[in-house]
């Protein structure tokens, strides 16, 4: 329905960033069971045609990559607010479109020196990268980006909250909130005076950050730093006593939580919107444990 601007999201954080979380975006590594929904509906879903990601053979599924993770969770939170079948494929039809991928590499190949000075590897390392990339522009070019990929990856990154506004009419736009700028006057009107259905995918990020049988998954996929992904380990089982938090924000400069306060849903919170300088751990033996929020290098 919207239009898709690449310009935006090209130079948002550093390149290598956004190579590491596109490869693990695709990768297979969740099997039916962490997607949270049931095989009668996966395999209703599936003849009906509104999964992204198809069987390999009968009666078996192939793992789900975390697009398809996400995609599930969308249909599943769809189904629970009464949108039929035909207005989720529709749905699907325009999410997974396939987007020119052209002016992103014009982007790219223009901003390459910019780039490398971003990047953390070593000078052969980064050359063979950047290679890599560019070998990759055909294939990209063939198989293409998604509206939904992008959304993801956005949200993600820029830490906007990110949601799939559905029309009853069946038309359906992107929004990312504080970014009206992307809009054009038409659409901006449709979403404060039409009635619609709001799935957050930032949500859908936050809920998976916060399911405890998914930790094992979290060093295959790069939503959070790896300081990060060993702090939420460290909190989802529970080696701590308490959480001290420094913010770069000078309104709200510490925040300290207890075990007893549960405070999982307020970490993420905190990490997704990157707001935080340090997070500190302790337990009752004594243990320490800070990671710092490092600010990078950003190209335009």
């Amino acid at each position: 329905m919207n239009k898709l601007i690449l310009d935006p999201f090209f130079g948002a954080k550093t390149f290598e960033k956004s190579i590491e979380l596109a490869m693990s975006m695709n990768k297979e590594i969740f099997n039916p069971k962490d997607v949270g929904v049931t095989y009668t509906n996966i395999n209703y879903w599936d003849k009906k045609g509104i999964l992204s990601s198809q069987r390999k053979n009968e009666p078996q599924w192939r793992n789900f990559s975390f697009i398809d993770y996400a995609w599930i969770r969308v249909i599943s939170e769809m189904r629970d607010l009464g949108v039929p079948i035909e207005l989720i494929k529709e749905s699907k039809d325009f999410l997974f479109e396939l987007i020119d991928s052209k002016p992103l590499y014009k982007e790219f190949k223009k901003n390459i020196n910019e780039l490398k000075k971003t990047m953390s590897f070593a000078e052969a390392e980064k050359d063979e990268i950047i290679q890599l990339m560019l070998d990759g522009e055909k294939k990209v070019n063939e198989e293409g980006l998604t509206h939904f990929y992008i959304a993801i990856i956005h949200s993600i990154l820029q830490k906007i909250p990110t949601s799939i506004l559905l029309f009853k009419n069946g038309g359906v736009v992107i929004w990312y909130e504080g970014k009206e700028e992307l809009y054009d006057k038409e659409i901006r009107e449709l979403k404060l005076y039409e009635s619609h259905i709001n799935i957050s995918i930032s949500k859908i990020i936050k809920d998976f950050l916060l399911d405890k049988n998914c930790v094992y998954l979290f060093p295959e996929l790069k939503l959070l730093e790896p300081n990060e992904i060993r702090l939420m380990e460290l909190i989802h089982n529970g080696n701590y006593d308490t959480i001290s938090i420094s913010f770069l924000d000078k309104k709200m400069k510490h925040l300290k939580l207890t075990k007893s306060e549960n405070p999982k849903k307020r970490i993420v919170d905190i990490l997704q919107e990157g707001s935080y300088q340090d997070i500190e751990l302790k337990s009752h033996k004594g243990m320490i444990t800070k990671i710092s929020n490092t600010v990078k290098v950003i190209f335009d």
